[in-house]
């Protein structure tokens, strides 16, 4: 019987294991998570140093059966604004930049081969955002967020 991997920090969910032994594999190793920040080392390609770095949760946009993905609002030590998700392959792969996707095809090959072979598949992705794009994102979610409505999470969407 394998030994049971030991993990730097508390899943809330058997499935998220792994995300964080891939993400070991590819020397990102989380080390902390907080109400608004989250910590990794991470392997520096130029000096082949771990480095850490730390990223403050701006919002989270929670997995739902309309949205089939999850997706985090980040910003960088150095003010950079990130939204990785993570979600279905035919909801992750419409929303990839049309002219970016030289790996599209391939990667879409591997998707179907794995669940070909019955196993779950959840595409990753990010994208940079601008200051402003974020201004209005997030005026607008907290706004559906406080709503009462039940639309709720169609305005987040």
């Amino acid at each position: 019987m394998r030994k049971q991997e030991k993990f730097p920090m508390k899943l809330n969910h058997w499935m998220r294991q792994p995300f964080v032994i891939t993400a070991r594999e590819l020397s990102f190793e989380f080390y902390q998570r907080t109400q608004t920040t989250v910590s990794w080392h991470e392997l520096d390609p130029l000096s082949g140093k771990n480095i850490d770095r730390s990223y403050k949760i701006l919002n989270v946009l929670e997995f739902n059966s309309s949205r089939k993905r999850l997706s985090v609002i980040v910003q960088t030590e150095r003010g950079k604004l990130l939204l990785p998700s993570k979600g279905a392959d035919s909801v992750m792969f419409a929303r990839l930049f049309k002219d970016g996707t030289d790996f599209e095809k391939q990667t879409r090959e591997h998707v179907n081969d794995y669940a070909n072979a019955v196993l779950r598949t959840l595409i990753l992705a990010y994208r940079e955002l601008k200051e402003e794009e974020y201004i209005g994102f997030n005026q607008n979610f907290s706004k559906a967020r406080n709503s009462l409505s039940v639309d709720c999470e169609t305005s987040i969407d």
